[in-house]
């Protein structure tokens, strides 16, 4: 009896072990068309599209640690509205949407070019430029609700537009940067002090523009950055981005953003090899083009409720990531929508 008990106690601790190695990191994607003002139940439209962004957030906190599941962590890539700072009542929205993740899952957000108050043209050229985040900073910044206070929320920047956190799952730390829209020169600068100052830690960036969508025809095997022109004044196109600062710092991990959606709906993927010889992964997330359900039909743009899971396995050395619809209740199956990236380092020895 003794040694059954004793053989049973190995195993549970075993299990335990296994459980402990895993966690997942929950990616929101732009989310401009869930919280837009044309797409709530009104004539002709019989749905409130931000039905589905609270779908997304309530599964997320159902599977969060803290409710006994594996989401440690959770990032929204920026686009939380579409109008800008003309309509009120989208900024609302996306802070229900939010709020059910409060309390429940920490999280980092990123402004993304629809979330700034105004563009301005510029005189004698069709140039605008994006100005001002008071929308987003009175809702989503380092003073409200969501982030002030909390014990994870470790500092921002121009208000919270650019911030930073840090989470702990499978025995390991993490700090998760986000970067605001095209960052300037002295964002680079307070983002540089960060990651001087936490070395030891293996960082996941977040920024709403930086790859572009994935085009077998016309790219050499996985995505290029996004080559739009620059919407803020003196800021970094994602290019110089990863040239300046993503390369030189060997603990960056990931990179996750959204912005793009066409051609492959949504979904790219590219590996870069940093100055320290480890790989650099990015991710683009952002279906906000795809609608496939009914009430969509009839109406461009939707986005179906896809989102993104990164399911670490730390002990296997990897992180499956994975595809799934709150509305369709199904994972996506296709090669770039569910797919393994092996890590090819130690963990201990390069995150000490």
């Amino acid at each position: 009896m003794k040694k059954f008990v004793f053989a049973l106690l190995i195993f549970c601790l075993a299990e335990v072990s296994m459980i402990a190695q895993k966690f997942t990191l929950a990616v929101i994607p732009d989310t401009q068309n869930y919280t837009r003002y044309e797409k709530q139940k009104r004539l002709f439209y019989w749905h409130n599209n931000i039905d589905i962004f609270k779908n997304q957030t309530k599964l997320i906190a159902e599977r969060s640690i803290s409710n006994g599941g594996d989401i440690a962590f959770a990032v929204h890539v920026g686009d939380f509205v579409h109008h800008l700072s003309d309509r009120p009542s989208e900024w609302k929205l996306a802070e229900e949407a939010m709020s059910i993740l409060d309390g429940k899952v920490p999280f980092i957000a990123v402004p993304g070019n629809h979330d700034c108050d105004k563009y301005v043209k510029v005189k004698k050229s069709k140039m605008k430029y994006m100005e001002g985040w008071t929308w987003y900073n009175k809702y989503f910044g380092c003073d409200s609700k969501f982030f002030k206070g909390k014990d994870w929320y470790k500092g921002s920047y121009n208000g919270g537009v650019s911030s930073w956190a840090t989470f702990k799952a499978a025995g390991q730390e993490f700090l998760v940067m986000g970067l605001e829209y095209e960052p300037k020169q002295d964002v680079l600068e307070w983002a540089q002090k960060i990651l001087d100052a936490h070395k030891n830690l293996p960082v996941i960036i977040v920024i709403h523009e930086y790859l572009d969508v994935f085009d077998v025809k016309d790219q050499k095997g996985q995505a290029d950055f996004d080559w739009s022109w620059c919407q803020i004044k003196d800021g970094t196109l994602p290019s110089q981005l990863y040239e300046n600062f993503i390369r030189k710092n060997p603990q960056i991990l990931f990179v996750l953003c959204g912005h793009e959606y066409s051609k492959a709906k949504g979904e790219s993927f590219r590996v870069d090899v940093n100055d320290a010889g480890y790989k650099v992964y990015s991710l683009l997330t952002d279906y906000q083009g795809r609608s496939d359900l009914y009430f969509c039909l009839t109406h461009r743009e939707c986005g179906d409720g896809w989102m993104r899971f990164m399911e670490f396995d730390l002990e296997k050395n990897e992180v499956h990531i994975k595809t799934y619809s709150t509305e369709f209740k199904k994972y996506e199956t296709d090669s770039n929508s569910d797919f393994i990236i092996q890590f090819d380092f130690d963990w201990k020895k390069r995150f000490h």
